[in-house]
């Protein structure tokens, strides 16, 4: 599933938005690339959801960094990645 889903989102030569996005995502993972390794999916969530507009993505990444009890200065980083994307 996981590979058909991205096959179906890579861009076409004509795809800017897309391009944009994928762009956007590795501007985001770079911001992300020093927290801890077991928060990273979870921010990964987060902040992709946020690129695609996906609430679930977005929900279930804010909960599964509570509950790995991400800390607060990771959680400012997270959340100033979070603010940029939102610009």
């Amino acid at each position: 599933m996981v590979s058909f889903v991205d096959a179906m989102l890579q861009p076409t030569d004509d795809d800017e938005d897309l391009l944009a996005m994928q762009e956007q995502t590795r501007a985001a993972r770079q911001s992300i690339r020093d927290i801890r390794a077991d928060l990273r999916f979870y921010a990964d969530l987060l902040l992709v959801g946020t690129i695609y507009h996906d609430d679930i993505a977005m929900d279930a990444g804010k909960l599964g960094l509570k509950s790995m009890k991400a800390s607060k200065a990771e959680m400012i980083l997270i959340q100033q990645t979070v603010k940029v994307i939102n610009q």
